[in-house]
């Protein structure tokens, strides 16, 4: 019995829970949709200064800076940032896995056009997701 109440005033905090959240017609109020958006967008911005970043360490030499910012993001732009990586130390099946996977193809043009292709997308990726 004691564990049918305790399940019964779970379940009533809950919904009191959700309806804090949720709007008469059940979608969320709009301060919590925008408060949303905007931790995406902050979270977005984020991930994209770290991939510029590995870009650069890239164009610079250090792949291994480069390799370790990337390695353990979880997206299709890191592992496009990825691939090209293990396109320029030369290992193809790496890099071949890591095309794969971000849906993109190895490319047959030079490394240095694939790195302004990839600088130049996550440079001008819109970076509101509204």
């Amino acid at each position: 019995m004691s564990f049918c109440l305790n399940f019964h005033q779970n379940s009533i905090q809950q919904i009191l829970l959700l309806s804090k959240h949720l709007g008469e017609n059940g979608k969320p109020f709009q301060k919590n949709h925008d408060f949303y958006i905007l931790t995406l967008n902050k979270n977005f911005n984020k991930m994209k200064k770290k991939l510029l970043k590995a870009m650069y360490l890239a164009q610079k030499g250090d792949w291994n800076a480069a390799h370790e910012i990337v390695k353990d993001m979880d997206n299709e732009y890191a592992w496009w940032v990825h691939a090209h990586l293990h396109r320029k130390e030369a290992d193809l099946n790496n890099a071949a896995y890591w095309y794969l996977r971000s849906q993109k193809t190895m490319p047959k043009y030079s490394l240095a056009q694939e790195w302004q292709e990839i600088f130049d997308f996550l440079s001008e990726t819109e970076t509101s997701l509204q």
